[in-house]
């Protein structure tokens, strides 16, 4: 009864790699503000900052790889757990 482990270590490390991206998003969000703000400032050199297209996907690659390998461990663990141990652990 209840999921089989491959349903459930797919939902964990779906969840690792959805919280990633978010952060990710968050964080490019934050990044194009930053250089935006000192490109428009009077900084002599910030002329040159840009961020490159290259840059946003090889951090895009690295969050969703940091999501993987976060979560395979815990959904390892959680996938041969047995449902009523597993209800122990809560709280």
């Amino acid at each position: 009864m209840g999921f089989v482990p491959k349903t459930i270590v797919a939902l964990f490390i779906g969840e690792a790699v959805t919280l990633c991206l978010v952060g990710w998003l968050l964080a490019g969000i934050a990044a194009y503000g930053l250089v935006h703000m000192i490109v428009h400032s009077a900084a002599p050199l910030a002329i040159f900052l840009k961020i490159k297209p290259i840059t946003l996907a090889a951090s895009l690659v690295l969050a969703v790889a940091v999501g993987v390998v976060s979560a395979i461990i815990p959904s390892y663990r959680a996938s041969r757990m047995n449902v009523v141990e597993g209800l122990r652990h809560i709280g």
